[in-house]
């Protein structure tokens, strides 16, 4: 009884809602912080060896970020697939020449939304699949 209700209310409410989210021009702009929180789409997902998941992510305005995520904080599995809406929490940037690279914090976590919620269809209509450009990038 509990699923059916929350499926049908996060399918018709957006509980997390764009508008506490700021885009990275907007952060740029602060003096300073110390971590942001991210609404992404999740576009590759790539295991660079045992312990560290590579998530290839964009966010609202469509710049192509990179994170490592250690798989041991999340029990040694990170249940991420490509094309998930995936909010993570408190990341540093690190910008380098070649590629925009987010570094996650000692209390980075990551929140997976329901298919059928509302910020998911929102989120995957506004976000592009991955582009030529991304992958020459990657």
């Amino acid at each position: 009884m509990l699923r059916k209700w929350s499926i049908k209310y996060l399918g018709a409410h957006m509980i997390v809602h764009i508008s506490q989210f700021k885009t990275r021009e907007e952060l740029e702009k602060l003096e300073k912080f110390n971590g942001f929180d991210l609404l992404v789409k999740v576009l590759k997902v790539h295991e660079k060896d045992d312990q560290t998941v590579e998530l290839r992510i964009k966010d609202i305005t469509a710049r192509l970020w990179s994170i490592d995520l250690p798989k041991n904080r999340f029990n040694g599995v990170l249940s991420v697939h490509n094309g998930e809406i995936i909010r993570i929490r408190n990341v540093m940037t690190e910008l380098t020449n070649r590629r925009n690279i987010l570094t996650p914090k000692n209390d980075t976590n990551v929140l997976k939304f329901l298919p059928s919620a509302k910020i998911v269809s929102h989120m995957t209509s506004q976000i592009p699949n991955i582009t030529d450009q991304d992958k020459m990038l990657l």
